[in-house]
């Protein structure tokens, strides 16, 4: 799981620098007039972070825990087919 966030966190790091290097040529060149547009690409960016996060963590926990949740049904179905 740890490993998972490392990734999610360079993800993070990788693309808010692609970002910024792509607005900030746009800016440069007066492609983007406003500077504030520029500002809220960035916020909109980085607030898109703690969800993927948080759903990247949740997809772990359950892709930790399948194996045990296909287990325990294995048990169930057959302790069901010995109580017929």
């Amino acid at each position: 799981m740890q490993k998972a966030n490392s990734i999610m966190e360079a993800m993070n790091y990788i693309i808010i620098a692609l970002l910024l290097m792509f607005s900030g040529y746009r800016v440069l060149r007066a492609k983007i007039s406003h500077l504030e547009i520029f500002i809220t690409i960035v916020g909109a960016i980085s607030s898109m972070y703690t969800p993927a996060r948080r759903a990247m963590t949740r997809f772990n926990s359950i892709s930790a825990n399948i194996s045990s949740i296909t287990r325990v049904s294995e048990i169930f179905r057959r302790s069901a087919g010995h109580c017929k």
